[in-house]
């Protein structure tokens, strides 16, 4: 193996879905309402808004969240959040509005609280914050509780252990209404299940007995929920029933049908006596506690089922009844309570925003098809009835409404004359015009007013519905009410570039700057300025929010390379920024993203340059670049349902939009364009017009993200996905409950991918006679065909009860032409350990529907397929097989059958298989993994073994004992779990000869809390520079929580603790971007990058930076403009 495989880039392309767990209160300010969500290593911070829910700022965590609790000290006006992660970093945070309005976190105190000794709790952490907000009570390990007291003044946050009783405590509250912080434990022993109380002693460091306790309150009892006052008291919440208790009076259980059917997993708080529940089936119940007032007791426990979501995780009431929904295995969602209706008197809910969750990613497959330039990636995503396939595309997509040749283009205009919508398209050519009329039909039309005979440079609807074009020769005014011109305004030479909000136009005629503004019936001059160079684009802002003029506009020249600020209507210079040495402002763009006003600078080699504007000072923020395309960019302002954004018209288009704060900017899938309009007509509602060259197409755009997921309910748990693009088609194993209805006939309690189908079938044979009861609930498997392209189910074929679809694969077989699938079941007979016996099944698609090709009996269960050299590798329990695909003559008939070829044993347990060549890479259950190589006898070798790795490598020592295990090159804590890995990428990236990038090598990962992440390699002297830029970064940066980057990703087992290494962080290389320039300049300073004569590294020192010559060695000195062009280069790989 090459060394290349020593050194690893890692970085997210998608972050973590998954929620985990979400908070609501008063962070930001006291009088906005804030939902906190948590997904593994980032939590989101949102405005609770009567338009949904609004990011204010994402903040990334060295560590993953394992608790998130809000509370509000004493005197203060706002709340604080307290944040524990896996890794017992300990953290209290505070919201605050910077000088510059922008919303930043605060670490006010921050600790470890991790102990030398102690067994971690396998019922996992929990966190509780006791009412007055003095003291957080958590439990992480056996036998201990830890006391955090919270004091204004402390910067550090310290623990003292209390040791307990109890040895499994499934979970802890506060009680309200003491005057001693009072928990509540809920705990089992082999006697049971039950309830304890204490009351905690901070100054004796003690636990002392609590008001009352309970034994053997319901087995299957998994939660208790403080009530708060005037009542008090706790509820205690089973799988069967539910019990109100308060150690006073007697207590209240219910038994409701409604908690039975599944078990609760979290509950959210309305107000002091009203509840919601969530269970496994995404059942959502309402929980009242009705009250005699008097005497301020709980009468009876009232619930009522609101409706079916996704399965919960957790429940955050907002306001108005309104809550948060966030969910570990289904899509989030805001959802509104509606007040009870009609006979049934139950209230209702209906889901006001869908949040995309692909997590628990269970496996994925790398979709390429050969008319298509980009990749997509299937996953495996959700489990249960929020079980899916979700399509994974890079950037945004594009649906074609219309398509249309037009010559000579310049530019295209859309407006509307006496209507809400959009009833003219006017397209602008080099020496005239064309007007076309949006009907039933695109036909061509004439207004008279209008000039048709010179080239259109803008045309749109201006105030008091009137319509304004600038042609070369001047400015037309144009009323919708009879079509005619109402106003014009003559230029004394030909305009090349203008700009128009509703009542202000600014013109450029080479050097000349016009401002003139529009009223009704009349377009008035009121200013012009020769500049001092000619100018190549301007940019008046648009209308503030109070329907006020702009009092700013911006323009970029041809030849000095700079850009002005223009202080309306007086055209006084109010700043100017010189932007390159070399390359022309081509395009400018001047708006507001997320409170903020920006200047976005297209320039003639590709990029796009930003910075912040002071509306009242013009004072200038740093310059940040980005490169987008090798191209000049024209930017173009946009207006979409997520809000402003502006569209890099370029050979690699793309939208740059702001989400909590930051900005981002998204490819479009789409051909090289140079002009465009936003179009909403009833013909093409809510659509975009992009042209280019010769063509214009009229299309809607997919909502803009960096990446665009697509969501294929299955209503059953996916396990495994194949792609064959040879038939068009997609595999796929799901399984599901179900219930025995009849012979072969069976229900589902949700609507399921088998009712999409196409066809039906069940699989031939099997080995059992085991067949449920009528009414009797049991497990089934299924292997189902998608359509490649739309998704669509085609066909099912279903696996009878006992037989479980573990493993699948698809590819070419032997010298057979035809392409298969194969899929690996399992007999699972529930007296055994573990299964004994399975079979392969070779599948074709053909015509429509699945048919069974050939059987192979095995003796196990086959957890992974391979095709290898055109033969089937199987690992079936503790062994690795051989099959290759043979042709037999079976009583005078031709037919294919799996005929076994080699066995390879040594294993405990068969898991993963990879292969490469002549090597197969065997992943397994207790003995890591194993490097075999296939040798010409027809056997299996075993080269090198392993027992604990992330990345490795063959040893090449002399001598052969050394050569038999392989070396640990890169270990990195990851953070999350990673159930797949598979060759591919989302980007079609393009690298210039000048780019520092790896150059081979793509690796994608899925993982259980959602996210999908790249590994690719970087030859030691690429990983040396970013070794060295990842080490300052995380120097130079202030982190939440004051956690360092080097403890974070230590490789970490209960045993043993490594340091990082041959890996270089993606996710921390890319917040360079995000530094301020002092920051920036600081990980700049003395950066030498080196690289030995001949090199690769070398020869691209030369080309691109220049190079200081030292002979034997090239050393060079990167400044803070080249680092930034390579971490936006590295972005871009994914």
């Amino acid at each position: 193996m090459s060394d290349r495989t020593s050194y690893s880039y890692v970085v997210t392309s998608q972050k973590p879905t998954a929620v985990t767990c979400s908070v609501a209160g008063h962070f930001t300010s006291p009088d906005k309402i804030n939902l906190i969500v948590a997904k593994s290593n980032h939590f989101l911070v949102m405005n609770v808004t009567a338009e949904g829910l609004k990011p204010v700022r994402e903040c990334t965590v060295f560590g993953r969240i394992s608790n998130l609790l809000m509370f509000r000290s004493l005197g203060a006006s706002k709340d604080r959040l307290f944040l524990l992660t896996s890794k017992y970093n300990a953290m209290i945070l505070e919201g605050e509005f910077s000088e510059d309005d922008k919303f930043e976190i605060r670490t006010k105190a921050f600790g470890n609280v991790q102990d030398s000794i102690g067994r971690p709790s396998t019922t996992g952490n929990i966190a509780i914050i006791d009412p007055q907000s003095e003291i957080i009570v958590l439990r992480l390990y056996d036998s201990i509780i830890k006391i955090i007291e919270i004091t204004k003044e402390s910067r550090e946050l310290s623990a003292f252990n209390i040791r307990i009783e109890e040895l499994e405590i499934l979970d802890m509250c506060f009680l309200h209404g003491f005057d001693a912080p009072t928990i509540a434990i809920l705990h089992q022993d082999p006697m049971g299940r039950h309830i304890k109380t204490y009351e905690i002693s901070v100054s004796g460091k003690e636990l002392n007995p609590g008001p009352f306790s309970r034994s053997n309150v319901e087995t299957g009892a998994s939660r208790i929920v403080p009530v708060e006052p005037p009542v008090r008291g706790l509820l205690v919440i089973g799988e069967e029933s539910i019990i109100y208790m308060n150690g006073t009076d007697d207590p209240i259980a219910i038994a409701p049908s409604i908690i039975q059917e599944s078990a609760v997993t979290c509950c959210g708080k309305i107000d002091p006596r009203r509840f919601i529940l969530g269970d496994e089936s995404g059942n959502l119940i309402g929980l009242e506690l009705e009250c005699d007032d008097a005497a301020n007791k709980v009468s009876q426990i009232r619930v009522d089922h609101f409706g079916v979501s996704s399965i919960p995780e957790a429940l955050s009431y907002l306001d108005n009844g309104v809550m948060f929904l966030g969910s570990r295995l289904g899509d989030s969602h805001l959802l509104r309570f509606e007040p009870p209706t009609g006979d049934s008197g139950r209230g209702s809910i209906s889901v006001i925003e869908t949040y995309s969750n692909c997590g628990p990613i269970c496996d994925l497959c790398v979709v390429k098809l050969e008319k298509q330039s980009q990749a997509k990636v299937v996953t495996c995503s959700g489990a249960y009835k929020d079980g899916s396939l979700r399509v994974i595309r890079s950037g945004v997509g594009v649906s074609d409404m219309l398509e249309f040749d037009a010559l000579h283009l310049r530019g295209v205009f859309a407006f509307h004359v006496e209507s809400e919508f959009d009833n003219y398209m006017l397209i602008s050519m080099e020496k005239s015009s064309a007007l076309l009329k949006l009907n039933e039909e695109i036909e061509e039309s004439r207004i008279e007013s209008l000039q048709l005979g010179e080239r259109t440079v803008w045309c749109g609807n201006v105030e008091h519905a009137q319509i304004a074009q600038v042609v070369e020769s001047g400015v037309r005014v144009i009323s919708e009410a009879g079509l005619s011109m109402v106003a014009d305004w003559a230029s004394t030479s030909a305009i090349t570039v203008a700009s128009c909000n509703q009542r202000q136009i600014l013109v450029c005629c080479t050097k000349m700057l016009h401002y003139l503004t529009i009223g009704r019936g009349e377009v008035k001059h009121v200013k012009s300025v020769l500049a001092d160079d000619e100018l190549s684009d301007v940019t008046v802002h648009p209308l503030f929010e109070s329907g006020e003029d702009s009092h700013l506009a911006a323009s970029c020249t041809w030849n000095t390379f700079s850009a002005h600020l223009w202080k309306l209507p007086t055209l006084e210079v109010m700043n100017t920024i010189r932007l390159s040495d070399a390359w022309v402002t081509r395009s400018i763009c001047l708006l507001t993203l997320d409170r903020t006003m920006y200047c976005v600078v297209g320039m003639g080699e590709g990029s796009i340059q930003y910075f912040s504007v002071n509306p009242f000072t013009g004072e200038f923020g740093s310059t940040k670049q980005l490169q987008v395309a090798f191209q000049p960019v024209y930017c173009r302002p946009v207006f979409t349902k997520t809000g402003p954004g502006v569209i890099a018209l370029t050979d690699k288009p793309c939208i740059l939009f702001s989400s909590a704060q930051k900005l981002y900017y998204s490819y479009i899938n789409f051909k090289p364009l140079t002009y465009m309009c936003q179009i909403n007509s009833k013909m093409f509602p809510n659509c975009f017009v992009l042209a280019g060259g010769d063509f214009v197409h009229i299309c809607k755009l997919d909502d803009i993200r960096k990446l665009q997921i697509d969501r294929v309910p299955l209503g059953e748990t996916p396990h495994r996905v194949v792609s064959q693009p040879t038939s068009g088609t997609l595999g796929v194993i799901v399984y599901g409950r179900c219930r025995m209805e009849g012979p072969n006939t069976y229900s589902t309690a949700f609507p399921t991918v088998h009712d999409k189908v196409k066809g039906l079938t069940y699989a031939s044979g099997n080995k059992f006679s085991f067949a449920p009861q009528v009414g009797q609930e049991c497990e089934l498997y299924s292997f189902v065909v998608c359509d490649i392209n739309t998704i669509e189910p085609l066909w099912s074929l279903r696996f009878r009860p006992q037989e479980y679809a573990v493993s699948l694969v698809s590819g070419q077989l032997g010298d057979d032409p035809d392409h298969y699938y194969v899929v690996g079941t399992a007999y699972v007979n529930p007296e055994e350990a573990e299964p004994r016996s399975g079979r392969l099944l070779v599948l074709k698609f053909s015509k429509g529907q699945v048919e069974e090709v050939a059987e192979k009996e095995v003796k196990g269960a086959p957890f992974c397929l391979r095709v290898f050299n055109k033969k089937l590798l199987a690992g079936i329990n503790n062994t690795v097989k051989l099959f290759e695909w043979a042709q037999v003559n079976s009583e005078g008939l031709f037919k294919r059958e799996l005929r076994p070829e080699c066995t390879y044993h040594s294993n405990v347990m068969v898991l993963y298989l990879k292969t490469r060549n002549d090597f197969v890479l065997v992943g397994d259950l207790m003995r890591s993994i194993a490097l075999l190589a296939y040798r010409d006898t027809g056997i299996f070798e075993e080269v090198a073994r392993d027992f604990n790795l992330f990345t490795c490598k063959r040893n090449s020592g002399s001598v052969e004992e050394d050569r038999l295990y392989l070396t640990e090159t890169g270990m990195m804590h990851l953070g999350d779990f990673v159930n797949v890995f598979e060759h591919g990428s989302l980007v079609e990236f393009q690298m210039d000869k000048e780019s520092l990038l790896p150059t081979e090598g793509s690796i994608l990962f899925g993982t259980a809390m959602g996210a999908i992440g790249m590994i690719t390699q970087l030859t030691p002297e690429r990983f040396q520079c970013l070794d060295e830029l990842q080490r300052r970064i995380a120097k130079a940066i202030t982190s939440i929580g004051k956690i360092e980057h080097g403890a974070y990703r230590n490789y970490a087992t209960e045993r043993r603790t490594e340091p990082f290494r041959g890996f270089v962080d993606g996710d921390l290389i890319e917040m360079f971007l995000e530094l301020d320039e002092e920051q920036k300049k600081q990980v700049a300073r003395d950066f030498q990058v080196g690289a030995s004569t001949g090199s690769a590294m070398a020869e691209w020192l030369q080309l691109w930076v220049g190079t200081d010559d030292k002979g034997d060695a090239i050393m060079k000195t990167l400044s803070v403009d080249e680092l930034t062009r390579l971490v936006e280069e590295l972005s871009r790989m994914h």
